[in-house]
């Protein structure tokens, strides 16, 4: 859903979840405004190790979310649907989509995720970004096990794990082929 500019022009994506007020689950939601409006081309990434407990909330931001699973299996909840997970996978998660992964078995999953703006992989008007699934990613369709994907989403990871100084650009187009291919 393009709805606001930022200072260049470029299209921002701001979405909201759909919560269900009968929900048992906590819900966060995890704002990058300000990250993104002091540098709307920045990618941020983080390591996170799901933990083993039960779900007890979901969280949700106005940013694109792709995630590498490189160990463990577990849960992953998209938008109400429980998604099974097991290493090698990845998610791609668009704005608004409540979500959270658990980890299952003897041992914790181990992911990294890289949330950005898609305007920032793109070339300004590319009629790649406007044919993203924004208003109805289908909430199976987050995680995936399609190789072409995965192997994306590995070399993103790859790219942050070897933090060359051209990184940034390299999962820039890494995201961006990545993207369309699953839109």
């Amino acid at each position: 859903k393009m709805k606001n500019t930022n200072r260049n022009g470029v299209g921002i994506v701001q979405k909201r979840a759909n919560y269900p007020m009968e929900s048992p689950y906590e819900v966060e939601y995890v704002g990058f405004e300000d990250t993104f409006r002091a540098d709307p081309d920045r990618i941020v990434y983080a390591h996170t190790v799901p933990g083993l407990q039960p779900l007890d909330s979901l969280h949700h931001h106005d940013a694109v979310e792709v995630g590498y699973c490189f160990s463990g299996s577990g849960i992953f909840s998209v938008d109400g649907a429980l998604l099974p997970f097991s290493a090698p996978c990845a998610t791609v998660l668009y704005p608004g989509q409540l979500h959270k992964a658990r980890s299952m078995g003897e041992q914790e999953s181990h992911w990294l995720f890289v949330t950005f703006r898609a305007e920032s992989v793109f070339p300004r008007n590319a009629r790649d970004l406007y044919n993203l699934p924004w208003d109805g990613a289908l909430a199976q369709s987050a995680l995936t096990t399609d190789p072409a994907i995965v192997s994306l989403a590995a070399a993103v990871a790859e790219e942050f794990e070897q933090g060359a100084r051209d990184r940034d650009d390299c999962v820039r187009g890494l995201l961006r082929a990545l993207l369309v291919r699953h839109g």
